[in-house]
């Protein structure tokens, strides 16, 4: 069963609020060519003199927490604590070699940099002692070259770009080091990645217990679905999308066991109150003219639909766009309407007691619809991933194994363990615990990676965290521990789990 133990272990422990002191030197540079990358390693190794920064405009400022690395979209760095003019300000700081790149990387046109407190670059090759964020106000700047601990020729020797985020000491947590010592119980560890892994799992199921109590569970579910094909960037539009589309209008729009015309109408009714319907501009082949005639055929446009701009299709793989995304529910709904999804995957996880059975079972109805299922029109999205791009020969599957996994560990196993709670059904919530246990690790993130190495470094990786139960521990603690204390390691409630005696 799903054991609330981590949490009651997480608000038991303390630790003291001591500032981890930082590295102080001098030194200067002059202008040359140098790749960004070694910026961001100084800036995070703090290779600075951290106790007389000024800005450029004159102004004194102090990094409290220069922040985590980020490997995905948005500003080098997230997280950050500085203080200027004696106020304390939190937000993302963004890393140049010159001040120039800020225009150059179009970074005054993008809102995701409106959370940025601080512009750090090499050199200041512009006038202006700032920059402009996306909603016109001023970023303060700061140029690192009069304030480094070493010549930058010498910091370019001694630093290996390669080794960065993961391998550089800045990265490595007291935790660490812990449990590097001899005699180190690696079981115990993984008994407490264990529980913390249950305890996300309930936090995740409470959100959807608290919907389970306002609404249907095929609603809930299906909202839970939606949300995952969004995430990370387009999770709020597709949270709209499922309440203007419920799930009882996507089983009406199907058509007995007509797959095809079922597939092509759930389409229709996502795209078209999506907003994400073929405009005029993007219809430039005969195959995409007939696709655009075919939704408008079923579906009109509607006043409370969304509009193309509220969706984000930068930096992601072109197979995740929303349209594909939303073609990948109406295939399911499509295929699974006349037996009705929730029930049919209820019925598998309380039957199945054989963990690798469930996963099978589940994995297989999610997958088993295919371009094979599907005629005519309707199997656009099999071939495309825009409207205007290249139509490829071999057919694409809208769900793949890593969507799969990702929904089964994010959305089924917590939307189920929710309604498990709901209905008191102890069996359930026990053949959910063993699936949890058994499903496999999902494809690695920035927050996995840099959980991996702040924790156990490369040596341990795979004989510790060998589960997506365990890595999901690594999220938990990671929100506990990791991002919310500003403080850092002095004050981190695992290291002192790690010290504590059985």
């Amino acid at each position: 069963m799903f054991q609330d133990t981590y949490a009651q272990m997480r608000d038991d422990l303390s630790a003291p609020r001591d500032r981890v002191s930082e590295r102080r030197g001098r030194g200067k540079a002059t202008p040359q060519r140098i790749r960004e990358r070694l910026v961001r390693c100084i800036w995070y190794e703090g290779l600075f003199q951290s106790d007389s920064l000024r800005l450029d405009d004159g102004r004194g400022v102090r990094a409290n927490a220069r922040g985590w690395w980020n490997l995905g979209p948005g500003p080098d760095f997230n997280r950050a604590e500085i203080v200027l003019d004696g106020k304390t300000e939190t937000g993302d700081i963004e890393i140049h070699t010159y001040s120039s790149d800020w225009y150059k990387h179009n970074h005054n046109q993008d809102p995701a940099y409106n959370n940025t407190v601080l512009h750090v670059i090499m050199w200041n090759d512009r006038d202006s002692k700032s920059v402009k964020r996306y909603d016109g106000s001023e970023l303060p700047q700061l140029t690192l070259s009069r304030y480094l601990t070493e010549p930058l020729a010498r910091l370019e020797e001694i630093i290996d770009m390669t080794e960065y985020p993961f391998e550089s000491e800045a990265a490595a947590g007291l935790c660490r080091r812990k449990l590097g010592e001899a005699g180190r119980d690696e079981d115990r560890v993984g008994v407490f990645l264990d529980l913390a892994g249950d305890w996300r799992m309930l936090t995740k199921a409470s959100r959807f217990g608290a919907m389970l109590r306002v609404a249907e569970p095929d609603e809930v579910l299906y909202r839970g679905l939606m949300e995952a094909m969004g995430y990370p960037v387009n999770k709020a539009p597709f949270g709209h999308l499922a309440e203007m589309v419920t799930a009882r209008d996507l089983r009406a729009a199907c058509v007995g066991d007509n797959l095809s015309r079922s597939f092509l109408n759930a389409q229709a009714l996502l795209l078209t109150r999506g907003g994400l319907s073929p405009t005029p501009d993007e219809i430039r082949d005969d195959e995409t003219r007939a696709y655009a005639a075919a939704l408008a055929s079923v579906e009109r446009p509607h006043r409370e639909s969304l509009a193309r701009q509220d969706w984000r299709f930068g930096r992601m793989r072109p197979q995740n766009y929303p349209f594909r995304r939303a073609a990948a529910v109406a295939l399911l709904y499509a295929a699974t309407a006349p037996r009705n999804l929730f029930r049919e995957i209820l019925r598998i996880v309380t039957l199945t007691s054989s963990p690798k059975g469930a996963a099978r079972l589940v994995g297989n109805m999610l997958l088993q619809p295919n371009e094979a299922d599907a005629r005519g029109t309707a199997r656009y999205w099999f071939h495309r991933n825009t409207y205007t791009g290249k139509r490829s020969a071999n057919p694409q599957r809208l769900w793949s194994q890593s969507l799969v996994r990702n929904v089964t560990v994010n959305i089924i196993v917590p939307v189920y363990l929710a309604f498990a709670r709901k209905t008191d059904d102890r069996e359930l919530e026990s053949n959910l615990h063993r699936l949890y246990a058994f499903l496999p690790k999902l494809p690695p993130t920035g927050i996995t990676r840099f959980m991996h190495c702040r924790i156990f470094g490369e040596e341990k990786r795979r004989t510790l965290v060998n589960s997506a139960r365990r890595q999901q521990a690594l999220y938990q603690i990671f929100r506990d521990y990791c991002e919310a204390d500003d403080a850092g390691c002095e004050r981190c409630a695992f290291l002192h789990a790690l010290e504590t005696k059985e």
